[in-house]
């Protein structure tokens, strides 16, 4: 799976959750400032979990972490 393919699905898991236009999102926001609440992170790391077969460590702070850094954790479990 690319870069690309990975922040596309991403992408496309962030509009559904929140609600909001592929041109809202950039690479370098957080959850936070995309408008997400706790709850709206939990169900976003339970989706991109579940469509990656991947497993966020419990200690990651996801409130402050970039969607770049998502995707580029992502990458690394098909590298």
């Amino acid at each position: 799976m690319t870069r690309q393919e990975i922040e596309s699905i991403v992408t496309e898991i962030l509009m559904d959750k929140l609600n909001i236009s592929e041109t809202k999102i950039n690479l370098d926001s957080t959850l936070k400032e995309l408008g997400a609440d706790s709850l709206d992170e939990v169900e976003i790391v339970i989706e991109i979990e579940q469509t990656f077969t991947v497993s966020f460590p419990d200690d990651l702070e996801m409130e402050a972490q970039k969607i770049s850094g998502l995707c580029n954790f992502i990458e690394k479990k098909f590298s």
